[in-house]
């Protein structure tokens, strides 16, 4: 299933998982492929589609990042509504330079 998230929120630590009838938390890692985010439990599955994305020549720049989605029965909206928690400063971003390897990647802690 694919997730537009209606936010991103940048937080310092992440909540625990929750799991109740009005709410679904989950901790994992995000990817960001320029402006769009996925989300997933593991990190080699984030870092393995984080690095096949690049490959792509539309993408210049990717971040993973530790991260929690969220999605919450929201009454007013009458809807499900999905966020993203994103850790500051608990990933790497990875972006391409002049003096890259020949894969064209060089990560930043």
């Amino acid at each position: 299933m694919r997730v537009d998230y209606d936010e991103v929120v940048q937080v310092e630590r992440l909540e625990r998982p929750m799991s109740a009838p009005h709410i679904e938390r989950a901790n994992g890692f995000a990817v960001r492929l320029e402006d769009q985010w996925f989300w997933f439990s593991g990190l080699e599955a984030a870092y393995t589609f984080g690095r096949a994305g690049r490959m792509s020549i539309q993408v210049r720049n990717w971040d993973l990042v530790e991260a929690a989605t969220e999605a919450r029965f929201d009454h007013p909206l009458r809807r499900d509504v999905f966020t993203l928690y994103v850790v500051e400063g608990r990933g790497f971003s990875v972006m391409p330079t002049p003096t890259a390897s020949s894969s064209g990647d060089s990560q930043t802690v």
